[in-house]
């Protein structure tokens, strides 16, 4: 054997079997720690995939109310200009106020800003507009177009108004309202800068004839978010009856 093994190393072939000989033994040993040793790789990718995300809200815009969003991308790109059409948006950061009047859709326009200063479109999606419903002005929990009798209308002489959103019912305070009422064939409007009935308005109430109803306008109350807002009139039908009988001092 051992000859044989000589033979083999000083034959002419014998530098190639040692050099596939020492190939073999450097793998088996990189095999061999591979098994024993972890190792982490890192890969970068030239054209990463970019995601643009849209936060706090789904598909509806509300009227009168602040849409909230926030939007991100992820990637290369950076977050460029954003607008509404069919309504208004501010931004603070990523962070932004969406705002809607009127219509039934709007559109949402994500531009993003590309590594080179140039900018692309990224994201155009639609909104539903949703109208919340106005404060309703009342009397003494009565509605427009319902009949008060008059003795209430004079304990209460004052107005409210009540709103109900997303399943809660807030009280509206009234700032201003105007009452108008029919004279002869004349058209009068007393005037109350408050939420209560004016000496005139009671003294008119307490002489009321059956059959003319009474109309509150210019109707003004303080929304939640401190603006005044005007409010739709409110016709009421006001029960003269004699079977309510009762003094009622004008105050």
């Amino acid at each position: 054997m051992k000859l044989k093994f000589e033979n083999i190393l000083t034959s002419k072939k014998a530098p190639i079997f040692s050099f596939f000989g020492i190939c073999c033994l450097i793998c088996s040993l990189g095999f061999s720690q591979d098994s024993t040793e972890n190792y982490t790789y890192n890969f970068k990718v030239r054209n990463p995939k970019m995601e643009i995300t849209v936060e706090e809200n789904d598909s509806v815009m509300y009227t009168d109310y602040e849409n909230r969003l926030r939007i991100s991308v992820k990637g290369k790109n950076k977050l460029g200009i954003v607008m509404l059409e069919g309504g208004e948006i501010t931004r603070n950061d990523n962070r932004f106020i969406a705002r809607v009047k009127e219509g039934s859709q709007c559109l949402l326009v994500v531009y993003v800003k590309k590594p080179n200063g140039k900018m692309e479109l990224g994201l155009s999606k639609k909104y539903s507009i949703v109208h919340l419903e106005d404060p309703v002005p009342m009397i003494k929990e009565v509605k427009s177009d319902s009949i008060i009798a008059r003795h209430e209308l004079l304990e209460s002489d004052f107005l409210y108004a009540m709103m109900t959103r997303f399943n809660e019912t807030t009280r509206i305070k009234i700032l201003s309202f105007e009452m108008e009422v029919l004279m002869d064939t004349t058209e009068v409007r007393y005037k109350s800068m408050g939420d209560r009935f004016s000496p005139a308005m009671r003294r008119y109430v307490q002489t009321l004839q059956p059959g003319i109803p009474l109309n509150f306008k210019q109707i003004i109350c303080l929304m939640p978010n401190g603006t005044p807002r005007k409010l739709k009139d409110m016709r009421l039908f006001v029960d003269c009856s004699p079977r309510y009988k009762f003094t009622v001092e004008p105050k």
